[in-house]
């Protein structure tokens, strides 16, 4: 049981670490034109809303321990 655990456990800081990294590029990404948030919003399905509050969310940096978790 103890071995499930483990890997649940890595499993989801492995989930985390990738959709945090993913809104990081995505962030980077609304930045870099006039327009960006559009195309974002038309190729993934997400909100604008969503979009920047996930973006909001992980930009903490990662430095001083915060990654800007609110839930």
């Amino acid at each position: 049981m103890r071995q499930r655990a483990d890997r649940r456990d890595e499993a989801d800081r492995l989930k985390e670490e990738a959709e945090a990294e993913f809104w990081r590029a995505i962030d980077v990404l609304r930045q870099r034109y006039h327009g960006a948030q559009t195309d974002i919003v038309q190729v993934t399905q997400y909100t604008r809303d969503h979009i920047a509050k996930q973006s909001k969310r992980y930009a903490a940096d990662p430095q001083d321990g915060d990654n800007g978790d609110q839930r």
